[in-house]
C-alpha cells in the first residue's frame, strides 16, 4: 500500500531562489520510499493550516512543512 504525503511549502519565504528546485528533490527523495507525494503552495496567511486541515481530512498520512531552502 502506497502512504500518501504532503508537502506544503511557502514560496515566499527564506530565498527564494531554487524553491520549486528544492520542493521538487524532496518529491524525489521521498517517492522511491513508498510515498505519493504532492506539494502544496501556500499564497496567503493560513493557508498552511488550511492545507494541512484538508490533507487531513483526505486521509494524507504525512504532512511536510517547509519554508526556507538550503543554502
Amino acid at each position: 500500500m502506497t502512504r500518501s504525503a504532503v508537502i506544503i511549502y511557502n514560496p515566499g519565504s527564506g530565498r527564494r531562489r531554487g524553491r520549486h528546485q528544492a520542493v521538487s528533490q524532496m518529491v524525489e527523495l521521498l517517492q522511491p520510499r513508498g510515498l505519493s507525494v504532492e506539494p502544496r503552495a501556500t499564497a496567503a496567511p493560513g493557508d498552511a493550516t488550511r492545507l494541512s486541515r484538508d490533507a487531513l481530512a483526505a486521509g494524507v498520512q504525512t504532512i511536510v512543512g517547509t519554508g526556507a531552502t538550503a543554502p
